[in-house]
Parts: structure tokens; C-alpha cells; sequence
């Protein structure tokens, strides 16, 4: 039985997605989970995983926005560098004034604090940690 349920995913050309990493996005056509805009641009974009239920999010702002993640949700974003999917809890978040994001939060991620730092230079932005970037979030919107 189970050599017939992998012959028929392997002939129908579908892809098992972990169940514990992040989701492959289809930039360009899958919705925000929060605002429903598109999601184009994987240096903005942001995913988390609780169970079976995924979230996309098209800005990485939104990830900090009340009630914030739940106990126990996974949750990733791009290093703004190399593209590569990073845990969203122990990236390095830097919120650039000028930057143009699709929500307009202004932040980039980085997973090391050497490319936070060239990130902060590059765009006049200040570190933050995830809780960090939560608070002020939750305060502005407050």
C-alpha cells in the first residue's frame, strides 16, 4: 500500500511539504494571510507553521502584529542577504526609516549580527531582536 501511495505522488508530480519547515511560497500568486495583498517579494515575505495550519505574510512586520505568533508556532523569514529561510525567533531584525515595504513596517532580517550590522549601515536602520520588534509594533499600534 505504500509503495502504491508513493508511485501515485511521484506520477501526479506533487511535492510533500515538511510538516515542520517552512512552506513554499508561490511568489506572485499566494495571498498575505493578513491583509490578503500578494505576496511578491520573498525579502519582505514571512511564514509560520502551527500544525497543518500555514500563514504566508507579505511583509515582516506583520509577524509582530497583536496577537502575535501562538505557543508552540513556527515561524520564518528571508535573510534580506541570501534569500535563505531563517527562524523568524532568532533573526537579527533591522528597521530602516526609508525603506519601502509592502505594509510599510521597514523591516529586513539578517541571521547574524555582522549582517544586521552592514544592513543597519547600508540603510540607517536600528537592530532589533524579535521581542524587541514585537514591542515596538504592539505599542505603535496601541
Amino acid at each position: 500500500m505504500r509503495r502504491l501511495l508513493l508511485l501515485a505522488l511521484l506520477l501526479t508530480g506533487c511535492a510533500v511539504e515538511p510538516e515542520n519547515g517552512p512552506p513554499e511560497i508561490r511568489y506572485g500568486q499566494d495571498e498575505c494571510s493578513r491583509c490578503r495583498m500578494i505576496v511578491d517579494q520573498p525579502r519582505f515575505a514571512a511564514a509560520t507553521r502551527l500544525g497543518e495550519e500555514v500563514r504566508v505574510l507579505d511583509d515582516l512586520g506583520e509577524l509582530f502584529e497583536p496577537p502575535g505568533l501562538r505557543p508552540g508556532e513556527l515561524a520564518w523569514v528571508h535573510d534580506a542577504e541570501s534569500g535563505q529561510w531563517i527562524d523568524a525567533r532568532s533573526a537579527y531584525y533591522v528597521r530602516c526609516e526609508g525603506l519601502k515595504t509592502p505594509m510599510g513596517y521597514r523591516f529586513l532580517a539578517a541571521g547574524t549580527a555582522p549582517q544586521a550590522e552592514l544592513l543597519a549601515a547600508r540603510y540607517r536602520g536600528r537592530i532589533l531582536r524579535f521581542e524587541e520588534a514585537r514591542a515596538e509594533i504592539e505599542g505603535e499600534s496601541q
